[in-house]
């Protein structure tokens, strides 16, 4: 991924940090050093930043932009979110304007999926391996935080979501077979993604 090139916030104006900060999460420089190394320590002030400052608008974009579904866009968001952890605990992301960085990264996940190239990968007795922008596995740490995670959800939402994201069973299909209605297995699926990277954040 190119890096963005950092900016000296001594050296500018205080409208341009401003603008700076606003490409940035509400963040300068500074504070975002501050907080990337905190993130690093296990204090995840930073990742709670990111989401309520663009995980609403880069949906509202993915909708108006491409057409998305509220669904589909909101799993092209969560995902992206991890993807956009592990490279800052790698140090693949700098300072410069993350906001653009991160609806990019979105974007491209969004786009993957509807190229049936799946955000998911592995086999169906293990959970969903997250892929980064550059279609490579999540480092080791990341994936097994994954599968313990994945591993604490109950049987229905584990066998759920392995039948969508690895089998690509629509839901429509899911819900056919439970007898069940489309929606009420939309509204399951999404507890599900929530309550999987709520016990994602949780341990890590």
């Amino acid at each position: 991924m190119q890096a963005f090139r950092s900016m000296n916030t001594e050296e500018v104006s205080p409208l341009r940090i401003c603008e700076s900060a606003a490409k940035n999460f509400g963040l300068t420089q500074k504070e975002f050093s501050e907080m990337l190394l905190l993130l690093k320590d296990g204090d995840n002030r930073l990742f709670e930043r990111i989401f309520l400052q663009h995980f609403k608008e880069s949906v509202d974009y993915l909708r108006r932009r491409d057409g998305a579904s509220q669904e589909d866009a909101y799993d092209a968001v969560m995902s992206t979110l991890l993807k956009f952890r592990s490279l800052l605990l790698r140090g693949k992301v700098q300072y410069g304007n993350l906001r653009y960085l991160f609806t990019r990264m979105a974007r491209q996940d969004y786009q993957r999926s509807l190229r049936r190239q799946s955000r998911f990968t592995g086999s169906e007795e293990g959970p969903p391996d997250l892929m980064d922008e550059t279609g490579q596995l999540f480092d080791e740490e990341t994936h097994e935080l994954l599968s313990r995670a994945f591993s604490s959800l109950g049987k229905d939402c584990r066998e759920l979501l392995r039948a969508f994201y690895h089998r690509h069973r629509s839901l429509r299909e899911l819900a056919e077979e439970a007898e069940r209605s489309a929606p009420a297995v939309r509204k399951q699926k999404s507890r599900c993604v929530a309550t999987l990277r709520d016990y994602f954040y949780r341990i890590s």
